[in-house]
């Protein structure tokens, strides 16, 4: 839903400044709003290990052929807009 990618919008600025304690609270809350079955539930809990990690989501890095529409083209210039 719209709450959750708030979470997630929240959490790749977190990681994309090197916070990732507050990354990784902002995406288990994304997670965790996630129903089982929705198609972003896999993805969620990726992001999940991905800033446990200490590493930034960059969609050209990490899972190019399945991230589809979940960041919906998110990248640095936006999210600039919300540091």
């Amino acid at each position: 839903g719209a709450n959750s990618q708030v979470y997630d919008i929240l959490a790749a600025a977190y990681a994309e400044t090197g916070q990732f304690n507050p990354a990784v609270q902002m995406a288990e809350k994304a997670f965790q709003m996630t129903k089982n079955g929705d198609p972003n539930l896999e993805m969620r809990r990726r992001l999940v290990d991905l800033y446990k990690s200490g590493k930034a989501f960059h969609r050209q890095q990490f899972w190019p052929s399945d991230c589809g529409e979940f960041f919906w083209g998110i990248g640095r210039r936006d999210l600039q807009f919300f540091l």
